[in-house]
């Protein structure tokens, strides 16, 4: 009861202090966590949380200052992959932090994941987001346009070494930026540049920060211009403690585009690396000599593809073309190829053969031709099938790819190996932002992403599942089924995410073009009869699916019964007087499919609930209440 009183005691100050200053971290809050942390041991698991709980109340972008400070403590008070989670995604949408704020944060919380290492893909892309809109904010304060050195240019016997961290010899960041530069000198004859950007260890805070992490061995070395290991003297350049700076980032980045390296070694994830990528090619984490040697073997030669584009197309040769002369010109030196499957098209050929002589150039086009239509499921299938990506995009050939953007996809892909499914974003009419999602395999990634996704332009696809054994499988298993003739990308991203993470990002890579003119057979799929053939379709679906609760197979099913609602009121002034009967119709549907769901003795009381949801979408789409 004592500890009780205490620690009450302390909240109710610190709720004054709070009240008081706002958004200052003032000397007494401090001293307050600090007594607050001292009763930790004496404090059980309930009270814990009550502390938790009552200093999570004053998170508030308003108060970016105080949530930091709030934060960093919490995640050493009482740790869990939730709250890390918590806050990482605070920092990264806060608008009110500057970069390099955020970027002196990141390190900050590298640190106290290295103290609590539990595995968490979730945690593992929030991280990733946190370092690269760090870097992107960096950019957009003035930064200078950079452009990629071509290989006949850069300095083939100079390789530069960055590392974000470098104290005493015995500390396992320096150590390995040593032997890895004396590996440079000795085996692979090369010139080198060590250059240490004190980013992860500086000597001050960006802002107020719990149990900060800081170190005075910056300022020991700041004069230095080599450092001897082992006989072998390496040239050093230190970064001072406050980075990351602009005005020094941008020094060193004209340092790199003068001195033309061959190549950057990144033994951190420093802001200076990050940019880097955009002059030279940036070798991450190699130490050894037979693992630099290799990487670099590995430049400028063929690379392993990571994401393939994905072009069906039909009768649309002209717009085919355009796109891919416009991916032409990505850098070569991503990982990624360009695959386009023509759907047995009978006009607009000469674009198609004009792609034909182009990938015979272009070892990056991979192209097919379909003598007879292949219906489009039969094309999405082939492009996907063609890709050689460990990722494929697909893309309609009416859109336009975003290819400055390119490069921070295939990062996120490389980065985050759990996904396997990305909802990209686009620009134009078929897409809505919403914010960005994270979600785990199984139920939560299908709740978030099924039924989201009728335009197939930016869905990004993990290949490896998708094979020739699996597309057989789906063909057969729903080869009566009208949802899965018009809308096969929907069931391949419930598969996918049973069994893998899904992400929807918010950079945009795709723009929605001018649609060509539609024939009514190809907007057939959009009259209410074939709507409600489609219901019928996915309902099916649903019922075969093993979802790990009843509950999320629910869930799923209201998201069906709104959509049918949704895509019937798009088509409203067609039906005019017959609309209201139409919608009658569809609420009668939804509520008849419930027992196809395979819920058994749960079906009836499920259907009183679901009952309730969809008479509130019939009265809003039918009704507009």
């Amino acid at each position: 009861m004592e500890n009780l009183q205490v620690i009450e005691e302390l909240i109710g100050e610190i709720n004054e202090e709070v009240l008081l200053y706002y958004d200052y971290v003032s000397p007494k809050f401090k001293r307050l966590l600090d007594d607050l942390y001292l009763q930790k041991e004496a404090t059980d698991e309930t009270l814990s949380q009550s502390v938790a709980i009552t200093l999570l109340q004053y998170i508030s972008e308003k108060r970016t200052y105080i949530s930091v400070y709030i934060y960093s403590f919490l995640c050493r008070y009482e740790f869990s992959d939730e709250l890390m989670c918590q806050y990482i995604d605070f920092v990264v949408r806060n608008t009110h932090l500057k970069a390099n704020t955020k970027f002196f944060i990141y390190h900050q919380i590298r640190f106290l994941l290295e103290e609590n290492n539990i595995p968490s893909t979730q945690r593992r892309y929030l991280m990733w987001r946190l370092y690269n809109s760090s870097a992107d904010l960096f950019k957009l304060d003035d930064f200078k346009e950079l452009s990629m050195i071509p290989k006949d240019q850069r300095n083939e016997n100079l390789i530069i070494i960055i590392t974000d961290k470098f104290i005493e010899e015995e500390d396992e960041s320096t150590l390995k930026a040593l032997e890895c530069s004396k590996a440079v000198i000795t085996d692979l004859h090369k010139n080198v540049l060590l250059i240490n950007t004190a980013e992860r260890l500086s000597q001050k805070g960006a802002v107020e920060y719990y149990q900060i992490h800081t170190s005075e061995y910056i300022q020991d070395k700041i004069y230095e211009q080599s450092i001897n290991w082992k006989g072998v003297s390496i040239p050093y350049f230190q970064c001072d403690n406050n980075m990351p700076d602009k005005a020094t980032i941008d020094t060193l980045i004209d340092t790199i585009e003068q001195l033309k390296p061959m190549c950057v070694i990144d033994l951190g994830r420093s802001m200076l690396a990050k940019l880097a990528q955009n002059i030279v090619p940036v070798i991450e984490a190699a130490t050894t000599a037979s693992e630099i040697k290799q990487k670099i073997l590995n430049i400028d030669t063929k690379k392993e593809i990571i994401l393939s584009i994905c072009i069906p197309s039909y009768n649309r040769g002209h717009r085919a073309l355009e796109l891919i002369e416009r991916l032409m010109d990505v850098p070569k030196e991503l990982e990624v190829e360009f695959v386009i499957s023509n759907n047995g098209s009978i006009r607009n050929q000469e674009g198609y053969a004009k792609i034909k002589e182009y990938a015979k150039r272009d070892e990056r086009i991979i192209y097919n031709e379909f003598e007879e239509n292949q219906l489009f499921l039969g094309n999405f299938w082939k492009v996907i099938l063609m890709a050689n990506g460990k990722y494929a995009m697909l893309i309609s050939d009416e859109d336009n790819v975003i290819i400055e953007n390119i490069r921070e996809y295939i990062n996120l892909l490389k980065y985050n190996e759990s996904l396997g499914v990305v909802r990209s974003a686009g620009i134009g009419a078929y897409y809505s932002d919403g914010g960005e999602v994270y979600a785990r395999a199984g139920d939560e990634a299908f709740n978030k992403f099924f039924l989201g996704n009728n335009y197939m332009t930016g869905i990004i696809y993990r290949t490896d599942f998708i094979t020739e054994e699996f597309s057989k499988k789906l063909n057969e298993t729903y080869k009566d089924n009208i949802a899965y003739l018009y809308y096969p990308h929907e069931f391949v991203d419930m598969y996918l995410c049973l069994h893998y993470d899904f992400c929807k990002y918010n950079l945009p890579i795709f723009e929605h073009g001018k649609s060509e003119d539609e024939v009514a057979s190809e907007i057939k799929y959009r009259n209410y009869e074939s709507r409600f053939a489609q219901h019928t379709g996915f309902t099916e679906l649903l019922a075969q699916v093993q979802f790990q609760s009843a509950k999320a197979k629910v869930r799923a099913y209201t998201s069906l019964c709104w959509k049918t609602f949704f895509l019937i009121s798009l088509r409203k002034r067609y039906y005019q007087n017959d609309y209201t009967n139409i919608c009658d119709q569809c609420k009668q549907l939804c509520l008849d499919s419930v027992k196809q769901l395979g819920l058994g003795e749960m079906t009836e009381a499920v259907t009183a609930d679901i009952s309730q949801i969809i008479d509130k979408y019939y009265n809003k789409f039918c009704l507009g209440e």
